[in-house]
């Protein structure tokens, strides 16, 4: 009887050896550097091409100022590409077509949650603060700046809050402003 015993406990102490190299095995692969440096499988070209696409469509709307059909392509964009940016901008420019510039603030912080480094969003930000918050806003037009030296809206609407003016230009994309550019003290565009 004792034999017995004692040999159900060396198959338990087996099995719990086993499981805790298992266990071991699975914390050193999951947490090797060599993980965190691999890169992700790119898109697919018909991906890809699919999402140039969706971003031509919100461009032709926003220029068209059809902000309704633009929120709502936006947001069926994010049910099939949750990470995608310029579908973000985009609701945060039609919240501004809403007059919701509360709504248009929340949504810049949630992007620059997710995605701190985009320069852009971080300009509309200072754009959208300077009327509350100009330090904020400041702030903001800086790290964009230095995130962003070579685009023009970013140099421009930092220059435009260092000096307390209040003409910006709020921008979804490189190229692409959305809404109609305010206009100076003169009377031109920015």
């Amino acid at each position: 009887m004792n034999s017995a015993h004692q040999h159900i406990r060396n198959r338990y102490i087996l099995l719990v050896t086993i499981f805790l190299l298992l266990v071991v095995t699975l914390v050193l692969v999951y947490t090797h550097p060599d993980k965190k440096k691999r890169v992700q499988q790119p898109a697919s070209v018909y991906e890809t091409d699919t999402v140039s696409k969706w971003h031509s469509q919100l461009t032709a709307l926003l220029q068209q100022q059809d902000y309704a059909t633009a929120e709502l392509l936006a947001k069926n964009i994010l049910r099939s590409v949750p990470d995608d940016i310029f579908a973000r901008r985009v609701q945060i420019c039609c919240r501004l077509a809403q007059n919701d510039n509360a709504g248009a603030i929340e949504m810049c912080k949630k992007v620059l949650l997710h995605a701190p480094g985009d320069a852009i969003t971080r300009n509309n930000l200072a754009v959208l603060l300077y009327s509350t918050s100009p330090q904020d806003a400041a702030n903001s037009a800086a790290t964009a700046l230095e995130l962003a030296p070579e685009n023009p809206a970013v140099r421009n609407n930092n220059i435009h809050i260092r000096n307390r003016l209040k003409n910006f230009a709020i921008q979804c994309d490189i190229d692409t402003l959305l809404l109609k550019p305010a206009l100076t003290e003169k009377g031109d565009e920015l």
